[in-house]
């Protein structure tokens, strides 16, 4: 029997601890400011997102971009822009976590340097 979609997350829930869990919730409770800059770099309108986080680290992710200029919306530039920079917040906090989990290794081992 296949189990639907709707109840693959709540089973998830129950397996995993919270704390190796990235979620939403926790990269948004870290972001002290977001700024959008647009930018016009070889004729075409772009817009970044800088995401300042509660250790000064700022993750800037691929910006929003519009094939027509005369279809630009700032309100879309801003939404594309922001959920490209905190895809990049995800895999870094992922990364993060992986990494700091017992039993790895905290640095680089740098003895055959």
């Amino acid at each position: 029997m296949a189990i639907e979609q709707s109840q693959i997350e709540p089973r998830y829930l129950t397996q995993v601890q919270p704390l190796n869990r990235v979620t939403k919730e926790l990269i948004e409770s870290r972001i002290q400011e977001v700024d959008f800059e647009t930018v016009v770099i070889a004729g075409k309108m772009m817009m970044f997102c800088g995401i300042r986080m509660d250790n000064d680290f700022v993750a800037v992710g691929p910006p929003a971009t519009c094939i027509d200029p005369d279809n630009w919306c700032e309100d879309t530039g801003q939404k594309e822009s922001y959920k490209n920079s905190f895809e990049e917040l995800w895999k870094l906090e992922a990364y993060r976590r992986m990494s700091t989990k017992p039993g790895r290794l905290s640095n680089y081992d740098n003895s055959n340097s």
